[in-house]
C-alpha cells in the first residue's frame, strides 16, 4: 500500500526524464541565457543561486519524496569577471526543470562557479 502511495503522490506530479531548462532562463553547459543576454561560462566568476521555495525538495529516494516544486521566489545572480553583476527572478513552468539541469549545475560546480552548498540545496546530494 505504501509504495502504491509512493507511485501515485510522487511519480504523478514529477517528470524525471531527460529534459531542457529553457525559457527567460537557459542554462547550458558552456553559457547561461537570460532574458535575451548571453553569458559564456568562461566569462563568469560565481553563480549563486537562490531558491527557498525549492530547497532541499530534490530527494529522490525519501519515502515520501521527491517534493518538488515550480518556486515562487527563484532568483540568479551571475558575478562577471568583468564584475558586472547580473541578478535575473525566475520560476519554472514544470517541477521538473531543475532535475533536467541537473548536469549543468554539476559542469558548473566542476569548473568552481557554483559553491557545493547551493549546488546541494538545488539538487539534493551527488
Amino acid at each position: 500500500m505504501m509504495l502504491f502511495l509512493q507511485w501515485f503522490v510522487n511519480d504523478k506530479t514529477v517528470d524525471f526524464r531527460k529534459g531542457v531548462f529553457k525559457g527567460l532562463l537557459t542554462l547550458e553547459k558552456d553559457r547561461i541565457i537570460c532574458d535575451d543576454k548571453t553569458y559564456l561560462i568562461k566569462d563568469i566568476e560565481n553563480i549563486s543561486i537562490t531558491n527557498s521555495d525549492y530547497k532541499y525538495k530534490h530527494q529522490r529516494y525519501k519515502i515520501f519524496g521527491p517534493r518538488l516544486s515550480i518556486g515562487t521566489k527563484n532568483v540568479i545572480t551571475l558575478q562577471l569577471k568583468n564584475k558586472t553583476l547580473v541578478k535575473a527572478f525566475f520560476q519554472q513552468e514544470h517541477d521538473n526543470q531543475i532535475v533536467a539541469s541537473e548536469q549543468e549545475l554539476i559542469s558548473y560546480f566542476q569548473e568552481g562557479i557554483l559553491g557545493k552548498k547551493n549546488l546541494i540545496n538545488l539538487i539534493g546530494s551527488f
